[in-house]
């Protein structure tokens, strides 16, 4: 079995805008995991990608707590506030 990232934005009601998530799985059949979620999710999905990356899990779990993603269970992540955008000059 592959390990892949699946990267997601869904809406928030209580945010009132789309929250992106990062969801681990672990599968040999990505499209199957994708349908998946979108079949069962309540929320409304905007955006789906995915990656097999090659970094392992601990460096991209480091990676995600310094980009301001929070854990909500195991395998599921979530960018708890969005950047502020950079002023112009």
């Amino acid at each position: 079995m592959k390990r892949y990232n699946i990267y997601y934005t869904k809406y928030n009601i209580m945010a009132r805008d789309y929250i992106p998530y990062i969801k681990v799985v672990y599968t040999n059949d990505i499209y199957h995991e994708i349908g998946k979620m979108i079949c069962t999710s309540i929320e409304r999905i905007d955006r789906i990608s995915y990656t097999e990356p090659r970094a392992s899990e601990e460096a991209c779990e480091k990676y995600w707590l310094e980009e301001g993603y929070e854990r909500l269970s195991n395998n599921l992540w979530f960018l708890s506030e969005k950047p502020e955008p950079e002023p112009e000059n």
